[in-house]
């Protein structure tokens, strides 16, 4: 389909849904007026999305805007609560199987990101007052004393710091102010709530200020977890969060902005559930006849399937067979061990007496047969989700002959722990704990002024950003353990520009370019990160029913050498691989034996066949001192990237409430590095940068004398490289999957047709699809493979939503003020592979909410419901379905209910 058909076809359903939406009324894009009193005209909106304070209405790009105030009224405590009411915004938490609530995955117009290593970046860039987040866990900011958050669609290269390819989320907090006041606000509700929230501004002397706030979040969870050692529900909310802002203006031409924030989380884990399994049968390979060899490949066994197999194994780790009716080959040896991984309480050959077959039968909760239930995870693993994040910002601005020069000085640290069951059953199949900690520095220079008698405004700049962290990932499935970490050091800079020129009154062109060099590192040092994590580090050695003690990591595996070896040394087939040797004809010494296929059938690897590999002969040996053979070699692997990224836009202003524009911009995300590997590479794997070359049709109309908005834009964006999260074996890995094209707008529009009355409205819209795949990369590994029929990630087709809103006057000047909100989402996929479990059907949101304010405004009550409807809908999810063999997701809080008091004094 063409350009050119594309943007004609979506111009016409964009007019045809602006006459649809003016009959109805309302708009998302700018929500600030829900937190104002009763208003004849709407409010004028100021951003600062050109680096520069303007009117909404007088800038010339696609942008949603909320005010403190209406995020607020309608009870938004995260960033993450204002993707139900921006269109084409799907904003998640707990990314894929990240097992953090604060793990953000954020898309715009379908470009964001799902994975959450620190090898990967955002694809929408989320700046807290003008700092880029680098991480997406922590990145789900808590709103405590926010001005204002801004979503600007499609690439923001130009003017935002790294590689805003989607998008930018811009918020803003508070500036100190010269007089007294200050706020408290308490909320409690269903599943315990209880949220307090507190800050004050004070002056210090007539031109410096300072702001203090600090809030703590807690809420029980909604998802079962009766095995885990707590006991307590996951999805839970346990945070406390803690802001200071200094401002110091000692004169009209110099203004110092200090910021410093803190937040710290202490929950049981994400609401992850499973929602499907590839389980198969207890034996899941055939057996070929007797005295032939497995010159073929078999058909692979799921993660499920290994753990029913193992379960009812005859080797020395778990007890008897009780399917084979020839009992001396499977008889029991009575030094049995029996494995703590599995559930059986029955030791076959316990009295030393080897006993028959059949009288032996494995525990029946060794079997996993499953039965999903949408609101319980029934794991036994110590599930957490835990961070401490802060970081300060230091902003100089001074003004000198008609220019201004600007500094923004800022450090952040991240520290993250995540213990998640990414099956969510009671039997460990697959375990993972995460340890994250990363710092980084950023410095940037503006230098901007007016010129030409204030018709040319200009900006340019240089930025530089550095980032050091450490991932350790602990991955334990039924036989195996990966233990893996690895350090990042990245280093960005680039220079950047760009001027405005009104040609007229009416007529403006902007111009602006970015250059960006990136240079990213991964270390895989020769000595050992310490894994602070206790018994978590240990690994069961069946032949002395002890536990291994494994002290560090080195992006290395270890296997248990008992499950695959044997712990019988007189019976060569009382270990796993030797004991498939044997049924399959094999030969029993041989340890490796079992290949794994690919969907296709092609043989593509097998199962590791020792726990170490000797450094001079590079052959299988016993176990040295339980650290495992490396996945990847040591040392340092080193990547360059860069890109030029222009943006141009032509505007006219047909009169005062009218704009038009049209648009030409580009985005760059740069590649990296794997950090998931398995099995052993000679090398890092890595991948390409992504880019996005977007066209952008708009307009911005003010009218019915200042009491209708209504703002729109269509768009069409070349997307190439894309990169996409698939499954390789057991690890998810990012590959690029060539090129795909997005076609779409949106349309929003706040109108005010009464004194009392407040009316919002939101659509958005998407026609993504890819176009071309990359013949050189294998998206053949699981069950399921892409094609240009998949759809992509958070993509959905329709984004709508609609506040209603009524002031009215109640007793001696106080104001009582029923709001409700409505927000649909069409059919989205959450992974790239498009998995039925992890395709969300269309859903409804509904909320309602009642304040009532006191007649002098110092006072504030509100009573309120979120998801009213108890609609069932999940957030994000994961699959891998070849070798693991389930899929679990992380689902919406259901219905709840809620009051709150607020008290203002100094305004």
């Amino acid at each position: 389909m063409s350009f050119l058909f594309r943007i004609s076809s979506t111009i016409t359903i964009t007019i045809a849904a602006g006459i649809a939406a003016i009959g109805l009324v309302g708009t998302s894009a700018h929500a600030q007026e829900a937190g104002a009193t009763a208003s004849s005209v709407l409010e004028e909106i100021v951003v600062t999305a050109r680096r520069r304070e303007e009117r909404l209405q007088d800038t010339p790009i696609s942008i949603s805007a909320f005010t403190g105030a209406s995020l607020d009224q309608r009870q938004i405590n995260r960033l993450s609560g204002i993707g139900s009411s921006t269109p084409n915004l799907m904003f998640d938490t707990g990314a894929t199987f990240s097992g953090a609530n604060s793990s953000a995955s954020v898309f715009i117009r379908g470009i964001g990101q799902v994975d959450f290593t620190l090898t990967t970046e955002p694809g929408v860039g989320i700046y807290l007052d003008g700092v880029y987040m680098s991480q997406t866990i922590g990145s789900v900011l808590d709103l405590v004393d926010i001005e204002r958050i801004e979503v600007l669609r499609g690439p923001q290269g130009t003017l935002f710091g790294r590689n805003t390819i989607g998008g930018a989320i811009n918020v803003t907090s508070r500036k100190p102010a010269d007089e007294l006041q200050g706020d408290v606000k308490v909320t409690v509700g269903e599943d315990s709530r209880f949220d307090v929230r507190a800050g004050v501004n004070f002056p210090i002397t007539n031109n410096l200020a300072v702001r203090l706030s600090a809030a703590t979040f807690g809420r029980d969870g909604y998802v079962a977890a009766p095995n885990t050692p707590s006991g307590e529900e996951l999805g839970d909310i346990d945070q406390d969060v803690a802001r200071l802002a200094l401002g110091w203006e000692p004169n009209e031409k110099f203004r110092l902005d200090f910021n410093a924030d803190w937040s710290r989380q202490r929950e049981n884990g994400v609401p992850n559930v499973l929602v499907g399994v590839f389980d198969g049968a207890a034996f899941a390979i055939p057996i070929p006849p007797l005295g032939t060899l497995p010159t073929d490949a078999l058909v692979p066994l799921s993660f499920v399937d290994l753990h029913n197999l193992v379960a009812t194994a005859p080797f020395g780790e778990q007890g008897c067979l009780s399917m084979f009716v020839v009992p001396m080959l499977f008889a029991c040896p009575p030094n049995v061990v029996p494995n703590p991984r599995f559930l059986q309480s029955v030791i076959c050959g316990g009295s030393g007496t080897p006993n028959p077959v059949f009288n032996c039968p494995p525990g029946q909760s060794d079997i996993i047969n499953i039965q999903n239930d949408p609101w319980v995870n029934t794991s036994t693993l110590a599930l957490a989700s835990e961070s401490d994040v802060w970081g300060v910002n230091l902003t100089l601005a001074y003004d000198f002959n008609g220019a201004t020069i600007k500094s923004i000085t800022s450090y952040r640290e991240m520290e993250a722990f995540t213990a998640l069951d990414i099956d969510a059953v009671e039997v460990l199949i697959g375990d993972l704990v995460n340890d994250f900690d990363t710092e980084q520095f950023t410095q940037e220079f503006q230098l901007s002024g007016v010129a030409i008698n204030d018709r040319l405004n200009w900006l340019v700049g240089f930025y530089y950003f550095t980032e050091e962290g450490t991932g350790l990932d602990d991955v334990e499935f039924t036989v195996a353990r990966f233990l893996s970490g690895a350090q990042v050091d990245n280093e960005s800079t680039a220079a950047f520009g760009q001027l405005t020129f009104d040609f007229t009154d009416k007529l403006s062109l902007t111009a602006g370019l970015r250059y960006t060099d990136e240079t990213k590192k991964f270390i895989v040092p020769d000595t050992c990160f310490a894994l602070p994590k206790g018994p978590a580090t240990t690994v069961f050695d069946p032949t002395t029913g002890l536990d291994v003690t494994i002290t560090c990591a080195r992006l290395q595996s270890v296997i248990d050498p008992g499950f695959l070896n044997g712990t019988d040394s007189t019976d060569p087939t009382s270990g796993f691989l030797p004991w498939i040797n044997f049924l399959v004809g094999g030969d029993v010494n041989r340890d490796c034996c079992l290949p794994i296929s690919n969907a296709a059938g092609i043989p593509v690897g097998g199962l590791i066949p020792g726990l170490d590999v000797s450094p001079t002969t590079g052959l299988p040996q016993a176990p040295v001192n339980g650290n495992g053979f490396p996945l990847v070699p040591g040392g340092t692997a080193e990547r360059s990237f860069d890109d030029w990224t222009p943006h141009i836009n032509l505007a006219y202003k047909w009169t005062d409430d009218l704009l038009t524009y049209v648009s030409y911009s580009e985005g760059f995300k740069s590649g990296g590095f794997v950090q998931r590997v398995f099995p052993p590479k000679t090398e890092v794997p890595s991948f390409e940068p992504e880019s996005a070359k977007v066209y952008e049709l708009g307009f911005k109309w003010l009218g019915a004398d200042e009491r209708l908005r209504l703002n729109g834009a269509v768009f069409f964006t070349d997307y190439e490289d894309l990169q996409i999260e698939v499954n390789d074996g057991i690890a998810p890995v990012t590959r690029n999957a060539a090129e795909a094209e997005i076609t779409g707008f949106e349309l929003e529009l706040t109108a005010v047709p009464g004194a009392n009355w407040l009316i919002q409205a939101g659509v958005g819209y998407l026609d993504a699809e890819y176009t071309k795949l990359d013949p050189s990369q294998n998206f053949t590994t699981d069950l399921r493979e892409l094609t240009l029929a998949s759809k992509l990630v958070n993509a959905p087709e329709w984004t709508t939503n609609v506040g209603v809103q009524y002031t009215a006057a109640f007793g001696g000047g106080g104001q009582l003020i029923p709001r409700v909100d409505w927000a649909y989402t069409s059919e989205v996929f959450k992974d790239a592979l498009n998995y039925p479990e992890l395709r969300q059907d269309d859903y409804h949101l509904v909320d309602a909410y009642l304040t009532y304010i006191a007649p002098q405004g110092n006072w504030e009550a509100a009573l309120f419901a979120t998801n009213l409807t108890d609609e069932e809908y999940i957030t994000s999810g994961f699959a891998n379905g070849l070798t693991q063999g389930r899929i679990t997701a992380n689902v919406g809080r259901p219905r709840q209910w809620g009051l709150s008091l607020m008290y203002r004094f100094g305004e």
